[in-house]
């Protein structure tokens, strides 16, 4: 049985894993414009939540998912190609995130995608 080396081991229990979703009409815009819906600290429960956010906006096809903010501010992204990514990713530089971990209610929008 292979065993592995305690540093890479301890590497890997620190890294966490953000839930994140592009801004509406930009699927292929870079990671610092998505926006970090929720975080946890495995892949597999971020994978359960993420199953349940592309479901959801499987509901509500061609439809933005709206982001209501703390600060009462509307953002509007694209559920249904939400990633898990783990926090150490060196292309989440600068990303926006959710307050102090707090997920942001989602809500599907009425109109075409666009940010307030």
């Amino acid at each position: 049985m292979a065993t592995m080396n305690p540093c890479r081991a301890a590497s890997l229990a620190l890294v966490g894993w953000y839930l994140m979703m592009p801004p509406w009409g930009k699927v292929n815009a870079p990671l610092s414009e998505w926006v970090v819906y929720q975080s946890f600290n495995s892949v597999e429960v971020c994978a359960v939540a993420r199953k349940t956010l592309v479901d959801f906006q499987g509901n509500y096809k061609g439809m933005a998912m709206t982001l209501i903010t703390q600060s009462g501010g509307n953002l509007q992204f694209d559920g249904s190609v939400a990633t898990c990514i783990a926090t150490d990713d060196p292309r989440l530089k600068e990303t926006r995130q959710s307050n102090s971990g707090t997920p942001m209610i989602l809500t599907p929008a009425r109109g075409a995608g666009r940010q307030d």
